[in-house]
């Protein structure tokens, strides 16, 4: 899984509208789209933007939220990293520009059962991004240091 978070000012539909259409521009249209059923997938207009784009949209059981159980765990995920991001408390105006920081740092991290990070599989090669850079630091540091134990 790749993941994606998009901070919205409004959740009606003609803003996942256009949120979506930016997305499927970078990743290429999905065949099938799952929501809830909040009012906005279920306008008229959403609906219709989906059946233009050739899109399946599935609606998951009302209450029931084990539907969803991947992207419900994901989204506890984000809120913890959130809480944990210096950034996002520190400026909780503005916490929205933190997003893509936290992204970048959970797409970097290898995933357990595949043994390949979400950046690896999307982009078929290991991205430098903040993992990398705190790996290069520490690694820098250590041969530092074993170099003036030589001395």
């Amino acid at each position: 899984m790749y993941p994606e978070a998009i901070p919205l000012r409004s959740t009606k539909a003609k803003a996942v509208i256009r949120v979506l259409l930016d997305f499927f521009t970078k990743f290429g249209l999905s065949q099938e789209v799952q929501s809830d059923r909040g009012s906005n997938f279920l306008s008229n207009i959403f609906q219709q933007s989906l059946a233009q784009l050739g899109i399946t949209h599935i609606k998951s059981s009302a209450y029931h939220l084990e539907m969803q159980g991947a992207l419900e765990r994901y989204h506890q995920t984000l809120k913890n990293m959130f809480h944990k991001y210096r950034y996002c408390l520190e400026h909780s105006k503005d916490w929205d520009r933190g997003v893509p920081f936290l992204l970048f740092a959970r797409r970097e991290v290898p995933q357990e059962r595949l043994g390949f990070s979400p950046n690896e599989l999307v982009f078929a090669h290991r991205v430098r991004g903040p993992l990398s850079l705190i790996k290069e630091t520490w690694s820098s540091n250590l041969s530092k240091s074993k170099s003036l134990l030589v001395m």
